[in-house]
C-alpha cells in the first residue's frame, strides 16, 4: 500500500470523524440546520470521493468510479451552498446581537422613548414611556402616536393638541415644550416632560420614522426650586449675618452699662432699681440668643459650651410649643425640682426638642398627650457599647418625648434620622427636623434611641453627659467682681459699644486708651507700647479687621497680648497667638475675666 492510497485511507476516516463530532458538538458551535446538514453531506460525499479513490488505487474495485466525478460536482456545489448559509448564519447572529444592544440600551434610558414609522404607528417604547403613557409596549405597538399620546398644560392643566410625532413625520419644524408639558397616562396619571423629536432618514434621505425623548422634568424643577431656596436661605444668611453683628454691638453697650450702673448705686438704690436693671440684663440676653439663632441660621454663628439646667430648656420649650401645637393635645412635663446639668447650646436643644414636639403633633391628628420628662440615669458599658454612638459608661441626663399618636413603623424606623426623608405628606415636611436634632445630639456628644410601633405612640430619648451643678457654681464664683490693674488698649469701632466697655474697664480698675479703628489704634500702641498691658481687639471692623491689626501689632512687639471680640466669629478663625477670646454681648464680669486671663 502506497503512501497516497494511506492517506487517502486517513482522510475519509477523520471527514466521516468530523461529521460526528460536529453532530454532537452543534449546540457548542452554534450551528444552525441551515448549516450543519449541507457541511455534513459535503464531508459524507468528499470522504465517499476518498473511499473511491483509495479503492481504485489499491486495485481492490472500480465500481465507484463512474460516479465519483458526479460525487465531485456535487460536493462543489453542496459546498458553496454551506459557506453561503454560513455568511448568512453569521449575519443574522450579528443582527441580533445588535438588537439585542439596542434593546438594553433603549430600556436603560431614564428617559421615555417611543419610536414610530413614517405613518405614525408606534414600533417601540421603553419601560419608562409605558410609565408615561401607562400602556405596555404590546398595547401600544401598531396604535397611532396620536392616540397613545395625551397632553395638558403645566400651568392650567387644559388639554393641549399636540403631537409632535406628526409635526416632524410631516416635515415641519416641531415647536416643542422645552420647559415642560404634562404627559397624560391613560390611568389619568400626569407627568411633566419635556420632550425632543427627530426623523429617522436612510442613507438615501428616505423619511423612515420618528423617534421621540420624553425626559422627566419634576426632578428637576424640584433640585432647581430646591437651588433657588439655598441661594435665597444663603441671601438671607449674610442678611442674618449682618444685622446681628450690629445688634450684638448695641447689646453690648446696653449689657455694659447696666452692669456698671448696678454697682455705682447705693445699697437702697441696689434694691430701688434691681428689678429694672435685672428686666434690662434679662432682655439683653434673650436678644444675645436671638443673634445667636441669626448667626446659627446664617452658618456664620458657634456651638455654644455652657452649663445649662435641662429643665429651664424643657420649660422655655413647653412654653412655645403650648403656643403653637393644637388646643386638643395636652403637653405636660415631668422633673425633678434639682438641676439637672449638663454643658451645650440652649438654642440648639430647645429647637431639638421643640421639632420632636411638632413630629409628636403631627401624630396625633385628632389630638392625644405628649409627654416631656427629664432625669438622671446611670449608663454602664454594656448599654454603651451596644449603643451605635461613640459615648462612654457614667452619668446621664436623659430626656424622653412620648406621644400616644400613630407610631412609626420598624421599616420606617431606620431611615427617621436621614436628611430630607418624611413619611408626610407633599409640602407638610422637609425631613430635616429629626435629622437637625440628630445632629444636636451628636454635637454634645450623647445618644438618641427611639421606641414606638404602629398604632402604640413613640418615645423619643435623648442622652446628654452630666456635670454637677456644685462645680459649675463653684466655677462661676470665682469669676464674679474679678478686678485688675495695668493698662487696656481698647480698640472698638462702634461708638456706643466702645464708651460702655471703656466704663467697665475703668471701674474694674485698668487705665484706658480707646480707639476708633484700627489705624488709630496700632498708632496708640507704637506710642504707649510700654504702657499698654493687654489690647482688647474687636474682629470686625471696617478699613482694616481685626486680624490685620493684630498682624500689625505683632510686627510692632511679637509678645503683645491680645483679647479679641466678636458677635459671630467661631474660635476656629482666631489667629494664633491671641491670648483670649470673648463673644459679644459680654457681661461685666466675663470682659473683666477675660482681660485677666489674657494678664495671667
Amino acid at each position: 500500500m502506497n503512501a497516497t492510497v494511506l492517506l487517502s485511507l486517513i482522510s475519509a476516516v477523520g471527514f466521516v470523524a468530523s461529521a460526528v463530532l460536529l453532530v454532537k458538538r452543534r449546540k457548542k458551535i452554534h450551528l444552525s440546520n441551515g448549516v450543519l446538514f449541507p457541511l455534513l453531506f459535503a464531508i459524507f460525499l468528499y470522504a465517499f470521493i476518498v473511499t473511491s479513490n483509495f479503492l481504485e488505487h489499491s486495485g481492490i474495485t472500480e465500481y465507484f468510479d463512474p460516479i465519483e466525478d458526479i460525487a465531485e460536482i456535487v460536493f462543489t456545489l453542496v459546498f458553496l451552498f454551506f459557506v453561503n448559509n454560513w455568511r448568512k448564519q453569521k449575519s443574522f447572529e450579528a443582527i441580533k446581537n445588535q438588537e439585542a444592544w439596542h434593546r438594553v440600551t433603549l430600556e436603560s434610558i431614564a428617559d421615555g422613548v417611543m419610536a414610530t414609522d413614517r405613518n405614525g404607528t408606534i414600533l417601540r417604547m421603553n419601560h419608562t414611556m409605558e410609565d408615561f403613557t401607562g400602556l405596555t409596549q404590546a398595547d401600544a405597538y401598531g396604535r397611532n402616536a396620536t392616540e397613545v399620546l395625551a397632553f395638558r398644560d403645566k400651568n392650567t392643566e387644559e388639554t393641549v393638541s399636540y403631537n409632535p410625532f406628526e409635526n416632524v413625520l410631516s416635515g415641519n419644524a416641531s415647536r416643542g415644550y422645552p420647559q415642560g408639558i404634562l404627559l397624560q397616562a391613560g390611568n389619568g396619571k400626569t407627568t411633566l416632560v419635556a420632550d425632543s423629536t427627530s426623523a429617522i432618514r436612510s442613507a438615501t434621505d428616505e423619511l423612515l420614522g420618528a423617534v421621540g425623548i420624553f425626559r422627566d422634568m419634576g426632578r428637576y424643577e424640584a433640585l432647581i426650586e430646591q437651588l433657588s431656596h439655598n441661594q435665597k436661605m444663603e441671601a438671607v444668611g449674610q442678611l442674618a449675618g449682618g444685622v446681628a453683628h450690629d445688634l450684638n454691638n448695641m447689646l453690648g453697650g446696653i449689657m455694659g452699662a447696666a452692669d456698671v450702673l448696678k454697682l455705682n448705686f447705693s445699697d437702697d438704690g441696689v434694691h430701688q432699681y434691681d428689678e429694672l436693671l435685672g428686666i434690662i440684663t434679662d432682655s439683653v440676653k434673650s436678644a444675645g440668643d436671638l443673634t445667636s439663632n441669626l448667626l446659627a441660621f446664617s452658618r456664620r454663628g458657634k456651638i455654644v459650651s455652657t452649663p445649662i439646667a435641662i429643665q429651664d430648656v424643657i420649660r422655655k420649650t413647653v412654653a412655645i410649643g403650648q403656643r403653637t401645637i393644637d388646643k386638643l393635645i395636652r403637653l405636660k412635663t415631668e422633673c425633678p425640682p434639682d438641676p439637672l446639668m449638663i454643658v451645650g447650646d440652649p438654642s440648639q436643644l430647645q429647637n431639638a426638642l421643640l421639632n420632636l414636639i411638632i413630629n409628636s403633633r403631627d401624630a396625633m391628628p385628632h389630638g392625644g398627650n405628649i409627654t416631656i420628662s427629664a432625669k438622671e440615669e446611670h449608663l454602664d458599658d454594656s448599654w454603651c457599647e451596644a449603643s451605635p454612638f461613640e459615648i462612654f459608661s457614667g452619668q446621664y441626663v436623659s430626656i424622653h418625648v412620648k406621644d400616644d399618636g400613630i407610631g412609626i413603623s420598624p421599616e420606617n424606623q431606620k431611615r427617621i434620622f436621614e436628611p430630607f426623608f418624611t413619611t408626610k405628606e407633599e409640602g407638610k415636611g422637609t425631613g430635616l427636623g429629626l435629622a437637625a436634632v440628630y445632629r444636636t445630639v451628636t454635637n454634645h456628644l450623647g445618644a438618641i434611641k427611639v421606641t414606638s410601633g404602629t398604632g402604640k405612640g413613640t418615645t423619643f430619648s435623648l442622652y446628654f453627659p452630666m456635670v454637677q451643678a456644685t462645680d459649675i457654681r463653684r466655677k462661676r464664683d470665682t469669676v464674679l467682681h474679678a478686678h485688675g490693674k495695668g493698662t487696656v488698649l481698647l480698640i472698638e469701632d462702634e461708638d456706643l459699644l466702645r464708651s460702655s466697655t471703656k466704663i467697665i474697664l475703668e471701674h474694674g480698675g485698668y487705665d484706658v486708651y480707646a480707639a476708633a479703628s484700627g489705624a488709630e489704634g496700632i498708632g496708640i500702641y507704637q506710642k504707649h507700647r510700654d504702657e499698654i498691658n493687654v489690647v482688647l481687639l474687636d474682629m470686625i471692623m471696617p478699613e482694616m479687621n481685626g486680624v490685620e491689626v493684630f498682624g500689625a501689632l505683632c510686627q510692632i512687639d511679637p509678645r503683645v497680648k491680645v483679647v479679641m471680640t466678636s458677635g459671630f466669629t467661631q474660635k476656629a478663625s482666631i489667629p494664633e497667638g491671641v491670648k483670649n477670646f470673648i463673644k459679644k454681648p459680654f457681661s461685666y464680669n466675663d470682659l473683666l475675666a477675660s482681660i485677666q486671663k489674657a494678664l495671667a
